[in-house]
């Protein structure tokens, strides 16, 4: 296959003070998932075209990378996550709300915690392409989506209805890595605990 991406490793200070940044704007999961301090261990990732210069970036200043790029590389992740065991992907709403007349017409499974909304994937059946594109669907300003080794049946979701209590203790315990905005909201950071 021809990538049209290339993921280059980003240094532990800028990817730690990046992803703490991102969890403490988050809620009830990424709550859960900052108590926990996983990010003083595995890697920081981001993905760029294959043209740029890996010199040349200063994470989270530099390139501009295309939707399509980002889209293609956070994809193949995925994909690579899912042979290691991820099993879910789970994405806290930073706008929607329980009371959102458009909670009808969404087309990804959501559920409520109290007022805040949750999004999710089953990576079991979904490819990465399909996993992009309910992070894309799920989150607006704010991404933090968490790759997680536990079932979308084990942590109980069920489509249109409140979490099981404790989801973000269950998200955090069985965390394979977590995905933020990086340059823009079309670019994505991969923290990943291996």
């Amino acid at each position: 296959m021809n990538q049209s991406f290339q993921i280059i490793q980003v240094a532990r200070d800028d990817g730690q003070n990046w992803f703490e940044g991102w969890l403490k704007a988050g809620f009830d999961v990424s709550t859960a998932v900052l108590a926990r301090n996983p990010l003083d261990q595995g890697s920081f990732r981001t993905i760029v075209s294959k043209e740029a210069s890996t010199e040349a970036i200063n994470f989270p200043d530099t390139p501009d990378v295309p939707g399509a790029v980002a889209d293609e590389g956070l994809a193949w992740l995925l994909e690579s996550m899912k042979r290691d065991g991820a099993l879910s992907l789970v994405i806290e709403d930073d706008l929607a709300e329980k009371s959102d007349p458009a909670a009808d017409d969404w087309t990804i499974p959501s559920a409520f915690i109290e007022s805040r909304i949750i999004h999710w994937c089953d990576l079991k059946s979904a490819s990465g392409k399909d996993a992009v594109e309910t992070i894309m669907k799920g989150a607006s300003c704010i991404l933090n989506a968490f790759v997680i080794t536990k079932s979308v049946a084990n942590l109980g979701l069920v489509d249109r209805q409140e979490v099981p209590e404790g989801l973000g203790i269950e998200v955090a315990s069985s965390l394979l890595a977590m995905i933020t905005f990086a340059f823009d909201e079309t670019s994505f950071a991969v923290w990943d605990r291996r």
